[in-house]
């Protein structure tokens, strides 16, 4: 890997580790609700981005499916994680993903693995269950299987993205955030109260929370993640 390279993604796992702590931060602390202010955050995302909506993909049926499970599922669960999660221990439970994406990579695309990465496997998933389980009261964080369940959401849309026909990071990124706003707003209107209250009364650390969450993770991070 060209050093180049590597310094973008050590750049993309830095501003994601920073959105754990700043989005455990604004849901549990705070106590902005964690539907809406994933809402706040893909609708600004829909917005910065709306020059990248075209030209209109070729399967936009499939791209919905994607933006809902690598966003408005995968972030809902997530946050609601982070109002109990400790941020350390969703950081590290969060790269479940990984694994899983090479389990379902095996399963449905047909690739296979060595006994080094099939150890790996193991490791990972042996790790979190240690990090997860509480031996005070000998049982499981509810707050990580959300987590937990964020990451095998995220997978499988990871996997569906590979099917796709290719499109750019970017534009990727436009077509979650049109795709996902919608659905978390109307899932936090059902289930969730004083949402607009909450936000506008965190004032401006929890607005510039929400640019960092824009700007930086999803347009930055996600954006060259995917390319």
């Amino acid at each position: 890997m060209a050093f180049r390279d590597f310094a973008l993604l050590f750049a993309v796992c830095l501003v994601w580790g920073l959105n754990i702590v700043l989005s455990r931060w604004v849901v549990a602390d705070v106590g902005v609700p964690p539907l809406f202010f994933a809402a706040v955050r893909f609708t600004g995302v829909a917005l910065f981005l709306v020059p990248f909506l075209r030209p209109k993909p070729e399967d936009l049926k499939t791209l919905f499916m994607i933006a809902l499970m690598i966003g408005s599922l995968n972030f809902a669960l997530l946050f609601i994680g982070l109002t109990t999660a400790e941020a350390s221990a969703a950081a590290v439970t969060g790269q479940l993903g990984v694994p899983i994406s090479t389990l379902l990579s095996m399963a449905f695309l047909g690739e296979t693995i060595g006994w080094r990465r099939g150890l790996g496997i193991m490791l990972a998933f042996a790790g979190v269950v240690l990090i997860a389980f509480d031996p005070g009261s000998f049982g499981i964080s509810v707050g990580l299987l959300y987590i937990v369940a964020s990451a095998f959401i995220g997978s499988v849309g990871g996997i569906l993205m590979k099917r796709m026909a290719p499109v750019t990071g970017l534009q990727l990124q436009a077509w979650v955030g049109l795709f996902s706003f919608l659905p978390l707003f109307l899932f936090s209107y059902l289930f969730e109260s004083n949402q607009i209250g909450s936000y506008i009364g965190a004032g401006w650390p929890v607005w510039l929370a929400r640019l960092f969450a824009i700007v930086g993770v999803s347009i930055f991070g996600h954006g060259a993640f995917y390319t």
